[in-house]
């Protein structure tokens, strides 16, 4: 093998051993997510449940110290499920009888925490997450209130917190997958929707 072969195949294995080594699980990112999600929903006393697909993109920064990592994080998402239930109520002397479809559809959703991880190799990053989040959905009525015809819909928020955690593993010094599970729950008063959510994402770090 000549000189100039030797120096060249030593180039190569050393950019790719440093390129695998640059890579610190710090500074800021950006990703896009994808994966299942599976609610149930408390509406007029009846629990309703939907498995749809979950979509959304993000982004946050990480400060690692040691193999621990500290970051903070953001995400929007959105899903395709559709929570909806079949009413026969009966008329009691607070409230009129109720016959009808009540829907409930999930359209966004906003997330804002903290993530801890510790790195685990040279290439993986296991974590915990944790922080705020807020659900906006589509509610519709289709059926009678006492005697009277409605159909009607709106928007509501709910607000709420998602705990979770996840691996991510660097393919480059740029570039990386993840694999996360997360849990949530949002509403006013014992709250009233819950989310078990399972999604992969791939990112960039810059």
């Amino acid at each position: 093998m000549s000189l100039f072969t030797r120096t060249l195949f030593s180039t190569v294995a050393a950019l790719i051993a440093s390129t695998a080594q640059a890579q610190t699980f710090s500074g800021p990112h950006a990703e896009a997510v994808a994966g299942v999600s599976h609610e149930s929903r408390d509406v007029l006393n009846q629990g309703l449940k939907d498995g749809s697909f979950v979509y959304g993109g993000g982004g946050g920064y990480d400060i690692r110290t040691g193999n621990v990592v500290l970051g903070v994080l953001g995400e929007i998402s959105g899903t395709t499920n559709n929570n909806c239930g079949t009413y026969d109520i009966m008329a009691t002397p607070q409230t009129p009888s109720f016959a009808g479809r009540v829907c409930a559809r999930g359209q966004r959703s906003l997330f804002g925490g903290a993530r801890l991880g510790y790195v685990l190799g040279d290439h993986t990053l296991g974590y915990v997450l944790g922080g705020y989040e807020n659900v906006r959905s589509r509610a519709s009525v289709d059926g009678k209130i006492g005697n009277v015809a409605e159909k009607r819909s709106g928007h509501d928020s709910e607000n709420g917190f998602r705990v979770g955690a996840g691996f991510e593993h660097a393919l480059s010094r740029n570039a990386f997958i993840k694999a996360e599970y997360r849990y949530s729950r949002t509403g006013a008063q014992n709250p009233t929707s819950e989310r078990h959510q399972i999604v992969s994402g791939v990112g960039i770090r810059f």
